[in-house]
């Protein structure tokens, strides 16, 4: 003999479901941050160790040159470094915080690290009236002021410098102006403040690698 009784079938109350999802949503939430953390740490990891193999490079040109290569265009590292001789297997490396920057002159060669080689004065204006790609005004070392330049440039990075952009995905400061008319109290151009984590995952700072300093650390006058 059937029963008329209806077996009431299992499965979970509004109630629980919202539980369910209410735990998901705290361990996502705690998850999160240190993910991102980790994805920031992987990243100047990765910045630090092409900017190791590009110093490589560059020292390495300058012994078979008596010299370092030129700048590049938007202040990138210039095909010298691989043609015709490789020092490096590519100048197209990429700074993992700007893979996505671009600019409406140079495209994607905002992606690049920004490579400089330090020049007097004389040797920028050299560049200039040949129409050579020329550095930022921090890299010439003046006996002046005049024209924003950056004295003692030689004395702050040696003969080249390295710059990603670090977690902030900034260049530099607006609030800490570059050029030696505006030298803030820790002396440093605003595109000088190396990154910190110490201060936050994404803090201001740049990472940066000069030719007598493999961190970016300015000499202190």
């Amino acid at each position: 003999m059937k029963s008329n009784r209806y077996t009431a079938a299992s499965g979970f109350t509004l109630i629980e479901l919202l539980i369910v999802v209410l735990i998901l949503a705290i361990l996502a939430a705690v998850a999160l941050p240190n993910l991102l953390e980790f994805q920031t740490r992987a990243k100047t990891a990765r910045a630090r160790a092409d900017m190791r193999s590009i110093a490589t490079a560059l020292e390495a040109y300058a012994v078979e040159h008596n010299d370092f290569p030129p700048n590049g265009e938007y202040g990138t590292l210039s095909f010298h470094i691989t043609t015709p001789i490789s020092y490096i297997s590519t100048n197209y490396l990429i700074d993992p915080f700007a893979d996505k920057e671009y600019d409406v002159f140079y495209g994607e060669l905002r992606q690049r690290y920004t490579y400089t080689k330090v020049v007097t004065e004389d040797e920028f204006w050299s560049l200039f009236w040949s129409a050579q790609p020329l550095p930022g005004a921090e890299a010439v070392d003046s006996d002046s002021s005049w024209g924003n330049y950056n004295p003692g440039a030689f004395d702050r990075y040696g003969c080249w410098r390295l710059v990603s952009m670090g977690p902030d995905t900034e260049y530099e400061d607006a609030s800490i102006p570059a050029g030696p008319f505006n030298i803030n109290p820790l002396g440093l151009n605003g595109s000088d403040i190396p990154y910190d984590p110490t201060n936050g995952t994404v803090s201001f700072g740049n990472i940066l690698r000069f030719q007598n300093h493999p961190e970016g650390i300015v000499p202190a006058h």
